[in-house]
Parts: structure tokens; sequence; C-alpha cells
């Protein structure tokens, strides 16, 4: 990790957002760094960051699972939450990663994330029509994330 990544991301873990952080992620060649933003971003600070972060061209499927999780998109997906006019920008991100993830190329990914369900969850899931690409972990290259 470039010394620029680890001060982002120090500064984002004690609660500060670094102004020049759209500028790090944009520049970033690394997807685990990727991925460790989207998990120490204060999701309540909106949706640009984790969107530029689907932008950057390292994105790869186990950010995009990671980040369809972090959204709480499934939700979304099995029709619990349904758009209205508080939940736009939510909306919005939530279509983007379910598009990314059914869009996705059989190719290696370089992060890992685990969504970390139970076998009853999966079925239930199952049972609802989603699809085992948002249920299953990815294993990339690097150690599993979970949340």
């Amino acid at each position: 990790m470039l010394q620029k990544e680890k001060e982002t991301l120090d500064a984002l873990l004690g609660g500060d957002v670094p102004v020049d952080l759209e500028c790090v992620i944009d520049e970033s060649k690394n997807p685990s760094f990727l991925q460790q933003i989207a998990i120490a971003y204060n999701w309540d600070d909106g949706f640009e960051i984790p969107k530029r972060i689907t932008e950057n061209e390292c994105c790869d499927s186990g950010i995009d699972l990671t980040l369809f999780w972090l959204a709480e998109a499934m939700s979304y997906l099995t029709g619990e939450i349904e758009e209205s006019e508080y939940n736009q920008d939510w909306v919005a991100f939530s279509q983007l990663m379910i598009q990314r993830i059914e869009n996705a190329r059989e190719e290696k990914s370089h992060t890992s994330f685990d969504p970390n369900l139970t076998r009853v969850q999966i079925y239930q899931l199952k049972k609802d029509g989603i699809s085992e690409s948002f249920l299953n972990p990815i294993e990339g290259s690097e150690p599993i994330v979970t949340i």
C-alpha cells in the first residue's frame, strides 16, 4: 500500500474525511485499498465516494459485492424497501450495484468478500428468486473479508 493510501485510510478510520479522498481513489491501482476505503467509509456521508470507487478501473467483483452489502442493497433487491423521495440516491446506487453484479464477467477477482450468510438465509433468498451471485463468497487472491 502506498504511503498516501495508508494516510488516507488512517484518516478515515479516525473519523476524518481527507479533502483529496476522491483524487486518491481515482489514482489508486490497489483493489485492496479500494475495498478498505469502502469498509471504513461513513455511509451517512452519501454515495459519491462509493460511486467513485466503482468508477476506478481496479474495482473488481469482490469490491462490487462488498459495496452491495455495505449499502444494504439487498433490501432494495428483495423489494423490502421501495423507492421514495427520501432514498433516491440510495436506490440509484443499489441499482448500479445490482447491475454491476448481474453483468459481471467470470474473471478472477483480486479482492475477496463473504456476505457471511447462514444456510437458512441463503435458502430463503434463493426461494425469493435472488441470484447466487449476490449470496456466494467471492474468493480472490486476497484473504476473505466479511462485514
